[in-house]
């Protein structure tokens, strides 16, 4: 009778084995099935939040562009590596922030709704006695236009990469090379029977120099400046002595003489077509952001500094922003001048740049993203007291804290062979930007990992709310 006993007691744990065994197994099926359905939810919502963010950016343009650029965004994902989303639908309208509710409105839009589907078999359909799943995904994103200052320096340090006191820093076939492109950009003009390259003359006399040169009788070609003052800095000036230069005189060294004594636009009136550096470079840095603002987004150019030494609003607040590179670049065809190095005023008053971006920027204070492109060498020496090097620097911090106060992020550029980038990178970092360094006599297409990083962290121009 034991072993009987024994027996069916065995049996029975065979048989409850194989039940716990069973149901386990299905269990396990089914937290599969589960799991795979909200990955498969999961990645059509990414599908559509990324068509969603796609569209949202470039509200503005036309509607079928930018229905066009959520359906692509949205099928650039896949459902399990290898399905696209299905049945993808995408309408224009206005979000309604107060109610949560989407409103389609195809006439100047500022929100974009996505929505997709996936629908995929069950591998337990016989015994859950449901053959498929579908999953939905709704994703709604606005456009929030940003209100961006750039503010440009246009000091006469910023064409000190062109000039021969910066063979030290750069070489001497680097400076004698851009120097040589600026000559061209004016024109290669002649003047008497003066070379490209500079020939030493030992007369110390003023007036026997401009005679030898064949420019005594040749009238001088701009508004400021003279032959004999020309002369007179190539013998006697510390900089050009030190760069090998003392006495020697051509058009290498007269083009040096334009950019270092009479830069500005009432003296040399034709530098702003020049290829000076580092001002060129802040111009390619300009172009290359200006290029990546979406219609909606706003942007005003502010340099320094202007005739009384302070920053001046050139472009106010506009979706033009052609506006920005027509003053900066001018028109040589139209003889339109644009900026030259110096153009104003030979100092650099980074401060007032800062105080009056802010004054632009705080006039549409709400909804717009306010944020300040800084564009400089970063060698702040004038303040309202003139030419103080140790107070500019301290009011570029105090302008700098009130735009913090003011929830104004400051993004910075530097450039130039000798910047100033531990306070470039200060006022970035008070106020939450980042800075970035275009190194002396490379150009802005050679680090564009680096602008792309700053254009990156701009505030985002399209955000879901939903």
């Amino acid at each position: 009778m034991k072993r009987i006993a024994y027996t069916k007691s065995k049996g029975i744990a065979t048989m409850l084995f194989a039940l716990v065994g069973t149901i386990l197994i299905l269990s396990a099926s089914l937290a599969l099935e589960i799991g795979l359905v909200r990955v498969a939810k999961a990645e059509v919502q990414n599908a559509t939040d990324s068509g969603a963010k796609a569209a949202a950016d470039i509200l503005g343009s036309a509607n079928a562009l930018v229905i066009q650029k959520a359906k692509d965004f949205v099928n650039k994902h896949t459902i399990y590596g290898n399905a696209k989303p299905q049945n993808v639908k995408v309408e224009l309208g206005d979000w309604d922030d107060a109610t949560k509710t989407f409103s389609i409105n195809n006439n100047n839009p500022k929100a974009v709704r996505v929505t997709a589907e996936y629908s995929g078999k069950h591998y337990l359909a016989k015994i859950i006695n449901v053959n498929a799943y579908t999953v939905t995904a709704e994703s709604i994103a606005i456009s929030v236009p940003r209100d961006i200052v750039f503010s440009v320096d246009i000091s006469e340090s910023m064409n000190d990469d062109s000039q021969l006191k910066s063979i030290s820093l750069l070489g001497e076939a680097t400076i004698k090379n851009n120097l040589s492109k600026i000559y061209q950009d004016l024109g290669s003009p002649t003047y008497g029977q003066m070379t490209w390259e500079p020939i030493y003359i030992a007369s110390n006399n003023t007036n026997t120099v401009v005679q030898q040169l064949g420019l005594d009788n040749v009238a001088y070609p701009y508004a400021k400046g003279s032959w004999n003052k020309f002369v007179n800095y190539i013998k006697n000036d510390s900089t050009i002595e030190a760069a090998g230069y003392k006495k020697k005189y051509g058009y290498l060294t007269l083009v040096d003489y334009w950019l270092s004594e009479v830069p500005g636009f009432d003296e040399t009136s034709d530098l702003w077509k020049t290829r000076a550096e580092p001002l060129l470079t802040a111009k390619d840095a300009v172009d290359y952001i200006l290029a990546t603002l979406g219609p909606t987004d706003k942007a005003a150019l502010l340099t320094y500094n202007t005739k009384n030494g302070s920053g001046g609003l050139e472009v106010a607040l506009t979706t033009n922003k052609q506006q920005i590179t027509d003053v900066l670049r001018g028109d040589i065809a139209a003889n339109t001048p644009g900026r030259q190095a110096g153009h104003w005023h030979k100092f650099t008053n980074i401060g007032s740049g800062i105080k009056n971006s802010r004054a632009e920027l705080n006039q549409s204070i709400g909804l717009p993203e306010r944020q300040i492109v800084l564009v400089s060498d970063g060698k702040s020496s004038w303040n309202a007291q003139g030419n103080n090097p140790s107070q500019s620097r301290q009011n570029v911090i105090n302008q700098v804290n009130f735009a913090k106060n003011d929830d104004i992020i400051i993004y910075t550029v530097s450039m130039g062979a000798d910047p100033d980038t531990d306070l470039m990178q200060q006022i970035a970092d008070i106020t939450g930007g980042i800075h970035i360094n275009i190194p002396a006599g490379d150009s802005v297409n050679e680090h564009l990992d680096k602008m792309n990083l700053l254009i990156d962290n701009l505030a985002p121009r399209a955000v879901l709310v939903k």
